[in-house]
């Protein structure tokens, strides 16, 4: 069933389609993949520019780990775009914490009358600091890949368990509290376990910033921005410098 992400801006779009049938579909390369375990998305971008350099970044996000794998991509009709990617299998992040503190507002010890999404004691919990630890290695991956995603949020990083992918898509409907307990288990493994953090590909504004130009902007912040951007893994002076001008992943310097 299609599942929309929102409005990408004037006259553009983005929808996810995803599959529930079993059937094995060719990939390309002789590699067959199941159709519950694709993602295809159809949305309309600016130009196809900008479709084939955000195309490029999730490439380039995939190859370094914090990315759905790019299988197949097509640019269609003047302004229409589609990408066939691996499906993950979620939460985000930010669901996941909900979670957890639901399921920690449910002893005794912990009650109290005020009504959280997500209570701050969840913080503290050693699962959830390891956790923080892996999104802000995530993070430092996407910087040492040149590539600044631009709406990196809890709602944008997304859980993915290949051992329960299957049970996920299949069941997700039939039996949503069963896949969420499978899916908490392999969680509660810790990073290095079961489960693998993600970014979640999401809007395509794209900019690519010389980089003395990305200079004068860090000189310019204040202290207090500068140690906001440093601790959200995204210091411009630890990306890699440009050798070469062309359209290559590496010179692509913020997808959103």
């Amino acid at each position: 069933a299609p599942r929309g992400h929102g409005p990408r801006g004037p006259r553009r779009y983005a929808q996810v389609v995803c599959f529930t049938a079993a059937t094995r579909v060719d990939v390309g390369g002789g590699e067959e993949v199941g159709l519950r375990r694709l993602a295809v998305k159809v949305g309309a971008w600016a130009s196809e520019r900008s479709f084939d350099r955000e195309v490029a970044c999730q490439t380039a996000a995939a190859a370094a780990g914090v990315a759905p794998r790019v299988y197949a991509s097509a640019w269609r009709s003047g302004r229409v775009g589609v990408v066939v990617m691996e499906r993950l299998t979620c939460p985000s992040f930010h669901a996941w914490l909900a979670w957890v503190s639901k399921d920690l507002l449910r002893r005794p010890a912990f009650k109290t009358s005020t009504r959280w999404i997500v209570d701050p004691r969840v913080h503290r919990l050693p699962l959830v600091r390891a956790w923080a630890r892996e999104r802000t290695r995530v993070r430092s991956k996407l910087a040492t890949a040149a590539i600044r995603h631009g709406d990196i949020h809890d709602a944008n990083l997304v859980f993915d368990v290949p051992a329960a992918a299957d049970e996920t898509f299949r069941d997700s409907h039939a039996d949503p509290k069963g896949v969420k307990r499978r899916l908490m288990r392999e969680i509660a493994k810790g990073p290095g376990g079961g489960a693998r953090l993600a970014i979640r590909p999401r809007g395509n504004r794209v900019a690519a910033t010389p980089r003395r130009q990305r200079a004068r902007s860090w000189a310019a912040l204040s202290g207090y921005y500068r140690l906001a951007i440093i601790c959200l893994a995204d210091d411009p002076r630890r990306w890699p410098r440009r050798r070469r001008r062309d359209s290559s992943p590496r010179n692509i310097h913020a997808v959103a």
